[in-house]
């Protein structure tokens, strides 16, 4: 009864994690520094793309339907900047996590974290990523072709409640594996391993995972409806509070 008891204890409140983790990266501002590398990438991709495609495209859009060559031109360049994309992004992200994972255990971390983890986990990350969007999404492209040969010829606010289910059922199914990036840089694991973790997580904290990623999506979505510096709070504060947070999640509840 007491073990019970101490371990619902142990188990903090959602609200307090998210105010720990504002205040924990107050004093760990460093950590939003993955954050403006990862915009300066997306910068940096876009513009190439523009560089590569628009000499050889010019300004006319036509152009890539009447000329089979410069469509395949841009689909080659755009297949190998979409491989950088992902690579950059996953080397970035799992670096992000690593600096999260070290203020959750020491108080504070360093930008050489972001480096060294990134470096170990990007290809695993890229991987879990992969995974997790053919498990979730093939399922949610198969219920959404179904409901769309049903519904083909129904009232439009017929079709609009279907997809708004749909796409309720899809955050509810996904929840399940949202925490396999984190298990795997956090555990050291791989990539099916992390999944099939993050799995058995979510399943015996089911209720709080889904209350924590209904805060997380609705602020972000909120935030985002503040002119010209929504999107700017959305990277440098929910972004690494986020982090914050879902490691320390993770932790309270191991």
């Amino acid at each position: 009864m007491a073990k019970s008891a101490e371990k619902r204890k142990g188990k903090e409140g959602i609200f307090s994690l998210i105010g720990k983790s504002f205040s924990t990266y107050f004093k760990n501002l460093n950590l939003a520094l993955p954050f403006i590398f990862l915009l300066l990438f997306l910068i940096i991709v876009a513009a190439v793309f523009i560089a590569t495609i628009t000499p050889v495209t010019g300004t006319n859009v036509e152009n890539l339907q009447l000329d089979p060559a410069t469509l395949g031109m841009v689909a080659i360049v755009s297949i190998v900047l979409v491989l950088v994309l992902l690579a950059g992004s996953s080397f970035l992200s799992s670096g992000i996590i690593g600096m999260a994972s070290e203020i959750a255990s020491k108080g504070k971390t360093r930008l050489s974290v972001m480096f060294s983890t990134g470096g170990k986990y990007w290809f695993r990350f890229l991987g879990a990523t992969l995974s997790i969007l053919v498990i979730v999404l093939v399922p949610f492209l198969a219920v959404l072709f179904t409901a769309n040969k049903f519904l083909y010829d129904s009232v439009p606010a017929a079709q609009l409640i279907a997809i708004i289910l749909i796409l309720l059922v899809l955050m509810l199914f996904f929840v399940f594996f949202a925490f396999a990036p984190y298990f795997l840089v956090m555990k050291d694991m791989r990539v099916f391993a992390s999944i099939k973790e993050s799995f058995a997580f979510v399943k015996k904290n089911y209720v709080d995972a889904l209350l924590l990623f209904l805060i997380l999506t609705i602020t972000s979505i909120l935030i985002n409806q503040i002119p010209y510096v929504g999107w700017v709070i959305n990277l440098l504060l929910l972004g690494p509070v986020q982090a914050l947070v879902l490691v320390y999640f993770i932790n309270s509840r191991k």
